[in-house]
């Protein structure tokens, strides 16, 4: 990244204190930035509004763009036409670029200061791949800024109106909302995104397009039944979809193009740890686009398509487990849950014991012993990886885990009864 550069005080002081040839005025009273895209060239569109003026002469003359990666005087000659399109060739003093994944842009023109923050930087959406991002209102605030498949550089924006859920856009109206984010997996199934139906009634989201760096359109029949969930995994992505660990957002769009839903992330929330919304669905701001504004989210463990389950109360979970604030022998419910390729069991012990770990299927057949041997005092976890004894991955369905402990620490091959066991129900998606 380059080293931001600041403006001089003497460049400010000729932006508000320019003079005009005697006899002119300044025409340009504002200038909007409307349109704009960050690849794969750098494009700005600013809109004149020339209404001092009988000629429609106009100029940008000695404004200057600013970006969190460097600023730039704009040439002089940008014509008559009331859009104005600024490209690289049209900055006098060089090349300036964007950060794609979230940028403060700025236009400081004649003592006016116009000022667009996008991505992780503030509520407008970042542009795609040969798109844009457009804004329907001028002197709107960024909320109302939108993705544009067809950019319509130096002609009028034919965008839909969006805007925050107190307006009369589309952001908040609406029944589907994003409710978990998981972009640095482990699990051999990868990364994935859950969305979620807040009615009590099935919702067709076919059309639907959940976005990221590209955009993935949601299958034709795709049906969420009330409070149920859609799930897009990482084998599913199309190219493009590539979500940053540290930084980026997802957007959510309806049939209809219309922007309802968003979040964002601004920092690596560690591995296997999933941004969540909960309670499920549990929606009041659909304009975050950083760790700061996605109020509603927080850390969770990984549940693709079953409800979320806070970060929070695992730790406390285990740490009573631990004999922190407990000394009881537990089975943890495993996590993910329901899961495709791997899921962690974890459990408690409040002395020395010996432990069996087994696996059954729904019919109450053995399907694995995963561990049978002396244990500590304390915490333990161990994984599953789908697989029987045989190794062969099993079938999707219920399964169940046991945990049987004998205490006092007697011997793994000696026929004390039990003191302890407890089962937990698992299931294994296709």
């Amino acid at each position: 990244m380059k080293k931001k550069t600041s403006i001089n005080l003497l460049s400010l002081l000729f932006i508000l204190f320019f003079n005009f040839p005697e006899g002119s005025t300044n025409p340009l009273l504002e200038a909007e930035i409307t349109e704009f895209s960050t690849s794969p060239d750098s494009f700005i569109k600013v809109e004149i509004n020339p209404v001092a003026s009988d000629t429609g002469y106009f100029s940008l003359d000695g404004s200057i763009l600013e970006t969190e990666e460097g600023i730039a005087y704009i040439d002089s000659g940008l014509g008559h036409h009331p859009y104005v399109v600024i490209t690289n060739d049209s900055l006098l003093s060089g090349k300036i670029s964007f950060n794609p994944e979230g940028d403060i842009l700025k236009l400081y023109s004649y003592g006016r200061v116009c000022i667009l923050k996008f991505g992780t930087k503030g509520p407008a959406p970042s542009p795609l791949i040969f798109e844009s991002c457009a804004n329907a209102f001028v002197g709107s605030t960024d909320y109302f800024w939108t993705l544009d498949a067809s950019p319509t550089f130096g002609s009028a924006n034919d965008t839909h109106a969006e805007g925050p859920p107190w307006g009369s856009g589309g952001l908040g109206n609406t029944q589907i909302v994003i409710n978990e984010i998981n972009v640095h997996s482990s699990t051999p199934g990868g990364n994935f995104f859950e969305l979620y139906n807040k009615t009590d009634s099935s919702i067709d989201i076919s059309g639907w397009q959940i976005v990221v760096d590209s955009r993935y359109t949601i299958p034709s029949g795709a049906i969420i039944p009330g409070k149920g969930f859609y799930v897009l995994w990482q084998i599913d992505f199309p190219p493009g979809f590539d979500p940053t660990v540290t930084a980026d957002n997802v957007y959510l769009f309806s049939a209809d193009s219309i922007r309802r839903d968003q979040a964002g992330w601004s920092h690596d929330h560690g591995i296997d740890t999933s941004f969540i919304r909960y309670p499920d669905g549990d929606a009041t701001c659909f304009t975050g686009y950083n760790d700061t504004t996605s109020i509603d989210f927080e850390d969770g463990i990984p549940t693709p398509g079953a409800p979320n389950v806070r970060v929070t109360e695992v730790e406390e979970q285990q740490n009573a487990e631990c004999g922190v604030q407990s000394a009881e022998c537990r089975l943890v419910q495993n996590y993910p849950n329901p899961f495709i390729s791997e899921t962690v069991i974890e459990y408690s012990l409040s002395e020395p014991s010996v432990v069996s770990l087994q696996i059954y299927d729904i019919q109450g057949k053995l399907v694995r012993v995963l561990t049978k041997a002396k244990k500590e005092a304390g915490y333990h976890s161990i994984h599953w990886d789908r697989k029987d004894e045989s190794g062969e991955r099993v079938s999707s369905g219920i399964y169940l885990c046991k945990l049987s402990a004998t205490l006092h620490g007697g011997s793994a091959s000696g026929g004390q009864s039990e003191d302890f066991s407890a089962i937990r129900k698992m299931i294994v998606l296709k």
